[in-house]
């Protein structure tokens, strides 16, 4: 068994016990040989009263988990259903099971939202209730008050609404739902709350519910006798008087949580807002072999049924164990000096897009600031700096490469209706076409500004206007590139060298504009800025070569590529075409029927797969992308030997040779 230093798979409060309660627990521990407060009256009373609410509408437990069981067990049973999110909170299946109902598990709206709408839609006449875990546990994505309301409206009159609140003090306040005042609006709404999490009290198991007189009085006569120890009462009494430290410490877990999601998504990783004390890492198939390394260093995290993994913010300490872990296991053979830069175009980045309170530059700071490689601006900066250029002069630059890249796949994605975008909610899907379209304009616009913006750095006047010639050039073969695809979707019979150039206007221009611009601001002379450029160009090219190989190279929930957005849209991609034109005419038939409409995306990524297995196209596939990386890297052998010369052979290496 591997020696555990730091415990964060089990959503514990890293902060000490609130003041009061150890003093409490030893004053009762001097009782603990008496009854006292069987029933938890008490207790009862104190959570009434800081609540605002009659006590007659008050139940404690012996953790929320005891608490929903009680419920389940008097609402449910043989014969009915009982409707949740999954994944959510493990212990709803079983508590359910536990009843005799059967538990109807719904899928979170792009694998991380509970969708409230399908939850309507599931509900039928045997149903008793829906659980709604808010903050949601694991994803730790939160329902808002429009939200558990709309889903109030939708319900029949005898189906309650069971909200577990049990990380409420770790969300914004103002955007998760207030399940309190929705339970004086109406009698149907239940809300569990534990003294666990936020309180501190995890050990000792105290959790409540609230809810109308008529739900609670029934369960009072199933409920165990003796069912919170006099210590755990005398502990939860303490830690409710505790209120503001306790927020305090919350706070002070929000900070922490924020600087590791920081931290995660500069190593690349796909991890959304949390409002729990936990992040979620949505890995799919590489869940299992971080959470085996992490352990073998001596930390605890927990995956969740092969679809993530689940990391508790702990102290400074764990945390900081966890970034450099999870740094060192998503290394791929970046030099510290291509790290540095990559860190230090991250903090610029951030510094450029703070929290505004303003709609639109709000949503393009969402896009920008999801997990990505920053691949394009990486290198503008190493162009520049392989020519001799000043590197710190050129960032404006290198952050206008990602506005171009972020604004056309913000647009990329209302065109193919996608959900999500590097393992979060799209900007469409999150915020609306509407939005969508308008954040993507003002990233692409922002372009010019920032370019522009190297002037005042140092950079010659001649030098910027090149530059912004070389991004503009680009970001129109992007739109070319985007037009010449949707003319080929469906359609496996266009020549191979229609895609080659689809890959070189959509994928390519902006690498070969990212090369040129920063040669450009750099200072080089006209034959080293076209080096650099034919440099870009076939990188571009192996790029996305490989990127239409991931999802038939390994598991898509590994490589991020599922390959399902194309199949939707009927768009044929490198590999599949590569199948056809060098296919039998039963094998060719098999690719036409498959892009046909008449399969859903998961049929045709299966039909595709074997099609591409007989073929063996996709060796033949990643042995073309790597004779165009070599090409490109034959343009680099004039550059002068350096860090930044070397940042573009390695950025050529990986494109070939990565998980993602």
């Amino acid at each position: 068994m591997p020696n555990i230093v730091h415990q964060l798979s089990l959503n514990e409060n890293f902060a000490p016990p609130l003041p009061g309660v150890r003093e409490a627990v030893i004053d009762a521990a001097d009782h603990s040989h008496l009854t006292l407060d069987a029933l938890s009256r008490e207790l009862t009373a104190a959570i009434a009263t800081h609540l605002g609410v009659p006590a007659s509408d008050v139940m404690v437990g012996a953790g929320s988990g005891a608490v929903l069981q009680q419920l389940l067990d008097g609402t449910a049973g043989p014969g009915t259903e009982v409707v949740h999110a999954s994944p959510s909170f493990w212990g709803y299946g079983p508590l359910v099971g536990n009843t005799g109902a059967t538990p109807v598990a719904l899928p979170l709206e792009g694998g991380y939202g509970t969708d409230v709408d399908a939850m309507a839609a599931a509900v039928t006449p045997r149903t008793r209730a829906v659980l709604l875990c808010n903050p949601n546990n694991p994803t730790g994505s939160v329902l808002s008050h429009a939200e558990v309301r709309r889903l109030l409206d939708a319900l029949p009159p005898d189906v309650l609404v069971v909200v577990d609140e049990a990380y409420r003090e770790f969300a914004d306040r103002a955007e998760i739902a207030d399940a309190l005042a929705l339970y004086r609006e109406d009698p149907r709404v239940v809300v569990v709350r534990t003294f666990s999490k936020s309180h501190g009290l995890l050990g000792l198991r105290v959790g409540y519910l609230v809810a109308a007189e008529h739900v609670v009085a029934p369960l009072r006569g199933t409920a165990p006798f003796f069912r919170v120890s006099t210590v755990a009462q005398a502990a939860a009494i303490a830690a409710l008087a505790a209120e503001e430290q306790m927020r305090a410490q919350c706070a002070a877990v929000c900070v922490e949580r924020d600087r590791l999601r920081a931290a995660l998504v500069d190593l690349g990783l796909a991890v959304p807002p949390s409002a729990g004390n936990y992040l979620w890492l949505p890995l799919g198939a590489e869940s299992s072999p971080l959470v085996g390394f992490l352990a073998e260093h001596g930390v605890a995290v927990g995956e969740v049924g092969g679809l993530g993994v689940r990391v508790t913010v702990g102290t400074r300490e764990a945390n900081d164990a966890v970034i450099a872990l999870v740094a060192e296991y998503t290394r791929k053979g970046f030099s510290p000096a291509a790290e540095a830069v990559v860190a230090r175009l991250r903090g610029a980045l951030r510094a450029e897009w703070p929290e505004r309170d303003d709609p639109v530059l709000d949503i393009a700071r969402y896009a920008l600031l999801a997990p990505g490689k920053m691949l394009r601006p990486l290198l503008l900066a190493a162009a520049a700096g392989a020519v001799g250029g000043d590197v710190e002069r050129v960032v404006p630059a290198a952050l206008a490469v990602e506005y171009l890249h972020v604004g056309s796949l913000v647009h990329d994605d209302v065109i193919d209706g996608d959900e999500t975008r590097r393992g979060s909610p799209s900007v469409q899907h999150r915020f609306g076409v509407s939005d969508a379209i308008v954040t993507g304009d003002a990233l692409m616009l922002r372009t010019f500004g920032s370019v522009a913006a190297c002037v005042e750095r140092g950079v010659p006047e001649a030098a910027a206007l090149e530059a912004v010639r070389a991004i503009s050039d680009a970001g129109v073969d992007v739109c070319r590139g985007q037009a010449l695809e949707a003319v080929m979707a469906s359609d496996p019979s266009r020549p191979l060298a229609d895609h080659v150039t689809v890959m070189a206007l959509k994928t390519g221009a902006l690498f070969r504009g990212a090369c040129r611009a920063g040669a450009v601001l750099g200072g080089a002379g006209s034959a080293v800025v076209d080096a650099v450029t034919r440099y870009g160009e076939h990188l571009g090219l192996a790029f996305q070569m490989y990127d239409d190989l991931l999802p038939y190279l390994s598991d898509p929930s590994v490589t991020g590529k599922s390959g399902l957005s194309d199949l939707r849209n009927l768009r044929p991609t490198y590999p599949v075409l590569l199948a056809h034109e060098t296919g039998t005419p039963e094998q060719r038939a098999r690719v036409v029927d498959a892009l046909s409409g008449g399969m859903t995306p998961e049929e045709a990524f299966a039909a595709l797969r074997d099609v591409l297995d007989e073929t063996g196209v996709v060796k033949r596939g990643v042995e073309n992308a790597e004779a165009e990386v070599a090409l490109a890297k034959s343009y680099l052998v004039d550059l002068p030997p350096s860090d930044y010369t070397a940042m573009l052979a390695e950025v050529a290496d990986m494109s070939v040779d990565r998980r993602r």
